[in-house]
């Protein structure tokens, strides 16, 4: 079983005067394992084998790019690959990778350009069955509605998981360019 995890971008940018504009905040990747320093991918994503019965830990940083203190909720969310597209799932919708992933804190309330680290812990059943499973961990910011704007924002940054049993030699190499959706790539790279 291979996971895959991978950071997103910040968020919408705030407008610092505006209290309902949208807060501009990021999440990344802290860890990678040292036997897949040769993998780009593995220092922007979580990409790792594991059997039936393994976890796995990884740190991520959610940052407040604002001067406001902020609350970010973070959990694990569905997603799906579909003719090599990488899409997330509506709302917070969960599938069978988003059950096996933990995140030792669900919610942060960072200060003024706080930054604080998350552990997630994705732990494989015993009884898991072969094949690929995709996922997201979202961090998530709500600006409730004002007096003065009767609309609320939510804003949402992910971290793209993907988790398969198939061996190394065929797993297909998973890449995302700036500005795009993650897209299968040809064996043998670009």
């Amino acid at each position: 079983m291979a996971v895959v995890m991978g950071a997103g971008g910040p968020s919408t940018a705030a407008a610092e005067s505006d209290p309902s504009a949208p807060v501009t905040f990021g999440i990344k990747l802290l860890d990678a394992p040292l036997e897949r320093q040769a993998d780009p991918r593995a220092n922007t994503y979580i990409v790792d084998h594991l059997p039936p019965g393994s976890t796995i830990q990884r740190r991520v940083q959610v940052t407040n790019e604002t001067n406001r203190p902020q609350r970010f909720e973070l959990y694990p969310g569905a997603a799906s690959v579909d003719g090599g597209v990488f899409a997330f799932g509506q709302g917070r919708q969960v599938n069978e990778l988003a059950t096996w992933v933990r995140l030792d804190r669900p919610v942060l309330d960072l200060p003024p350009h706080g930054v604080e680290q998350v552990l997630a812990t994705i732990t494989i059943p015993r009884d898991a069955s072969r094949g690929e499973r995709y996922g997201v961990i979202w961090a998530e910011h709500t600006t409730p509605p004002t007096p003065e704007a009767n609309v609320g924002f939510v804003n949402r940054v992910a971290f793209a998981c993907i988790s398969t049993s198939v061996p190394a030699a065929n797993r297909p190499r998973i890449s995302r360019s700036a500005g795009s959706p993650l897209n299968e790539i040809p064996r043998g790279g670009r």
